[in-house]
């Protein structure tokens, strides 16, 4: 998988598309995601192909804002589904990236 391949996709598709009234779920928040997912996932040594699969899950866990508010999450699942898999993600590491973006789901 080319995890630094995705994160550009979907950090140029975040700047690009999210609705410029977002305030808290900007571009910030999630790579303020990101790194603190990293760090603690670091600190508890989680094992390197689910350290990717997390960061990544960060990555896309709001970019369903691009296309909808309601139910973004599921949104970002499809756009996740529609661009990983060109990146070389498998069907069940994308299946596992889901299941984080949507535990992130009020209420989970």
């Amino acid at each position: 998988m080319d995890f630094q391949a995705a994160k550009a996709f979907i950090l140029r598709k975040l700047r690009e598309e999210l609705p410029r009234n977002l305030t808290y779920h900007g571009l910030h928040h999630t790579l303020d995601v990101c790194q603190s997912a990293k760090e603690i996932a670091q600190a508890e040594q989680v094992a390197r192909e689910d350290l990717i699969l997390l960061e990544t899950a960060a990555l896309y866990h709001d970019s369903g804002f691009t296309r909808t508010y309601q139910n973004h999450e599921a949104a970002g699942c499809d756009i996740a589904r529609e661009s990983l898999r060109n990146f070389g993600y498998s069907k069940v590491q994308i299946r596992k990236i889901c299941g984080m973006i949507m535990a992130t789901k009020i209420p989970q």
